[in-house]
């Protein structure tokens, strides 16, 4: 490998690195972080009970988020009390979301899974043990942009949320075919 390629190679590490471990793109929710408690949390405006999974935004918050200059919904799923990843809904097609995120990481690695509606497609940017952005992208349902819903969602995942996006991307690839 070439200096050139080895200098090209750590700087598209750092800037996936960087992405995954607190910079958002293009805009965000910065004063979000993995780890933060229920308590953290609710002083964000999200409304936690310690025995949920997700927490949404309390109505009132009076908080807005964005995603590439978009207007977005914002949950976090909590594990043992601490944030372990984000869930961000925007107004854009998975394939408009997903061609943001290629322009600002570089193109994702991808893997196809059964779900509950046929076939969907995982995409995913990964950073070490920083943390993966991922979003899904369903195969066998069409576009629903042509019946006028494009919200998509994002996942920035947390370090052990990312293990098992890997372990589902390692065994859970589907074949041309199983369909």
């Amino acid at each position: 490998m070439t200096n050139i390629s080895r200098l090209a190679a750590a700087l598209f590490i750092t800037a996936i690195v960087t992405a995954c471990s607190g910079r958002v793109p293009s805009d965000g929710f910065k004063d979000l972080s993995y780890g933060m408690s229920l308590d953290e949390l609710h002083s964000k405006g999200f409304n936690c009970q310690s025995d949920e999974y997700f927490c949404q935004q309390d109505s009132g918050a009076g908080k807005r988020y964005t995603l590439f200059g978009k207007e977005a919904s914002v949950a976090v799923r909590t594990s043992d009390g601490r944030l372990v990843s984000i869930n961000v809904r925007v107004d854009l097609s998975s394939d408009e979301l997903i061609s943001l995120y290629a322009k600002e990481f570089g193109d994702p690695k991808t893997f196809t899974y059964r779900s509950f509606g046929g076939q969907s497609e995982r995409h995913y940017w990964h950073a070490g043990d920083r943390g993966a952005i991922s979003v899904t992208r369903s195969l066998t349902r069409g576009d629903p942009s042509s019946l006028g819903v494009t919200f998509t969602s994002a996942d920035y995942l947390g370090p052990e949320k990312t293990q098992e996006l890997l372990e589902e991307a390692s065994g859970n690839t589907v074949q041309a075919g199983d369909y």
